[in-house]
């Protein structure tokens, strides 16, 4: 009975009605305003003990998150939500300590084919599930060694031939200064005759300079994967993601220049969100075959992958792959492509972080890579080195060096 009057009022607050209480709770009326976290509260030990209040009270809490700020909802299987509802539930009234906790919300979430939404201890994920689905990557390490986000490089075959390589370790916002000189060296790298992007170990973030490598590449607009995606825009969503930006502080704490500027954005729009009304916002992708421009690159492309390339590690390989003269080597992608915009919240009692998308991708025909990944054009047995692979493809497809 408790977990069905918990589904109807979650409908009804849906629904924009408020629900009338429970007789036998007294559950606060929650506001977006509980949702926002300036700066992140610290990881509690894995061992602090949580009293049953504490439990439950966190449970409102990331309850009413999902209700009203998760951009999945309505995409996802009735069934995945109400397993997944049925686990949470399961938890409540339980005293427990905060790694346990952590675990039950990470095993209830796991339910959900999304795997973008998850609990977290500090930067140790949760959830027995996750720890068993879980791939390690197998075809060699990022070409680009140490460098901390992005590399370039040039490799001289036997035949004179050279070889441009672009190493993307992640994905930074697009604004953030690390990115100043990498419009140059795309420009640079497409001198050569041919061309590799290491994407091994990408775990995502900002997008926008994968797009922008495929633009180069393509000398025109990309071909997005998805037909559609859908925003969520409720206040509960836009401050989840303001969460999201102010987590990006610098080592002493502040917020560089460019992401307070992404905040105040987030913050404007969510205080627009207040008035608007419209809870989702839709973008169409009407481009669906690619056209090469006059200055598109001509020689052959090799794209590395392996399970550790992720979330926009993985929408920027599907831009990239569009190239005709692409060809992707290593193994299946991670599968983190559907659900994105991670929002967030700590939970204030257990200290647990859940990480909460904001926006659904639709993929054409209702498919669903979530969980799954995408799989590269050759793939390759564990142990291998894609990049090595990859070289060996481009010197059989280039022409000869002068």
């Amino acid at each position: 009975m408790r977990a069905l009057l918990s589904t109807i009022a979650m409908t009804l607050v849906a629904c924009g009605a408020r629900p009338a209480e429970p007789a036998h709770a007294s559950r606060p009326a929650h506001d977006y305003r509980e949702l926002e976290q300036a700066t992140e509260p610290a990881a509690l030990a894995p061992e602090t003990p949580l009293s049953a209040f504490d439990v439950d009270a966190d449970l409102d809490l990331f309850a009413y998150a999902l209700d009203r700020g998760y951009g999945g909802r309505g995409f996802v299987p009735e069934e995945s939500w109400a397993a997944m509802m049925a686990r949470l539930e399961a938890l409540r009234g339980k005293a427990t300590d905060v790694s346990a906790f952590c675990d039950g919300i990470g095993d209830a979430v796991w339910e959900i084919p999304d795997a973008h939404l998850s609990a977290r201890r500090g930067q140790t994920k949760c959830g027995k599930a996750f720890v068993i689905a879980k791939r390690a990557p197998r075809v060699g390490v990022n070409h680009a060694g140490d460098a901390k986000i992005w590399a370039t490089d040039t490799v001289t075959l036997p035949t004179g031939a050279k070889v441009g390589v672009v190493s993307i370790k992640q994905f930074p916002f697009n604004e953030d200064p690390i990115w100043s000189s990498f419009d140059t060296a795309i420009r640079e790298t497409m001198k050569h005759e041919g061309i590799i992007i290491d994407l091994r170990g990408n775990d995502g973030g900002d997008d926008s300079r994968g797009y922008e490598l495929a633009r180069a590449l393509i000398d025109g607009e990309v071909v997005d994967g998805p037909l559609r995606m859908h925003e969520r825009q409720t206040p509960e969503t836009l401050t989840l993601w303001m969460n999201t930006v102010s987590a990006q502080r610098s080592e002493d704490g502040t917020l560089p220049p460019h992401v307070l500027a992404r905040l105040n954005e987030a913050k404007a729009a969510r205080d627009a969100a207040l008035h608007a009304g419209n809870e989702w916002k839709v973008t169409e992708s009407t481009k669906r075959v690619v056209q090469l421009g006059p200055h598109a690159f001509g020689g052959p492309i090799a794209i590395l992958v392996d399970a550790g390339c992720k979330s926009s590690c993985e929408s920027s390989l599907v831009v990239l792959r569009g190239h005709p003269k692409a060809r992707v080597f290593g193994e299946r992608t991670g599968g983190f492509i559907h659900f994105g915009n991670l929002g967030r919240v700590t939970l204030p009692h257990s200290r647990v972080r859940v990480n909460i998308p904001t926006k659904y991708d639709e993929f054409p025909g209702g498919k669903l890579y979530d969980k799954i990944g995408f799989e590269p054009d050759v793939a390759l047995p564990p142990g291998s080195d894609a990049f090595a692979m990859a070289l060996e493809w481009i010197a059989k497809n280039v022409s000869r060096g002068s």
